[in-house]
C-alpha cells in the first residue's frame, strides 16, 4: 500500500511542472506562429479555460453510477484529456532527466576546475613532436 501511495505522490509532484513545461513550450510556439499579440492572448484565455474546466473534471469526484457504455463526454472530453495527462508526464520525464544530466555535468566540471590546482605550462610535460622517429 506504501507503494502506491509512493507512486501516486510522484506523479502529483510531477505533474505540476510537467504542465508549466508545457504550457510554456505552448507558448513558444504561438510566439511563433501567431504574429497579432491580441489574438494569442485571446487564444491563451480560451485554451486556460478550456484546460481548468477539464481538470476540474478530471479531478474533482462525481456522482452517481458511472455508465458501463461509451458517452459523448467520456468520448470528446474525458478521453482525451486523460491521454494528455499521461503523455505530457511520460513526455517530462526524460526532458527533465536530460536538464538534471546536464546542469549536474556542469556543476562537477565547475567544482572540479575550483579543486584542482590551476596547471602550471612551466612543470607541464614536454611536448612531443611530430616528426617520425629516426629508424634503428
Amino acid at each position: 500500500m506504501i507503494f502506491v501511495h509512493l507512486l501516486l505522490t510522484l506523479a502529483v509532484l510531477l505533474f505540476i511542472p510537467s504542465q508549466i513545461f508545457w504550457l510554456r513550450q505552448l507558448r513558444a510556439l504561438g510566439r511563433k506562429v501567431i504574429p497579432s499579440r491580441s489574438l494569442r492572448l485571446w487564444l491563451a484565455g480560451l485554451g486556460m479555460g478550456l484546460y481548468v474546466i477539464s481538470l476540474a473534471m478530471w479531478l474533482l469526484p462525481r456522482s452517481g453510477i458511472e455508465p458501463a457504455h461509451l458517452t459523448i463526454r467520456a468520448v470528446l472530453l474525458e478521453a482525451p484529456f486523460r491521454w494528455w495527462v499521461l503523455s505530457s508526464l511520460l513526455g517530462f520525464v526524460p526532458i527533465a532527466a536530460f536538464y538534471l544530466c546536464k546542469y549536474l555535468g556542469q556543476g562537477v566540471i565547475k567544482v572540479g576546475s575550483m579543486l584542482l590546482p590551476p596547471s602550471d605550462p612551466a612543470k607541464a610535460a614536454p611536448a612531443i613532436s611530430s616528426a617520425p622517429a629516426a629508424a634503428l
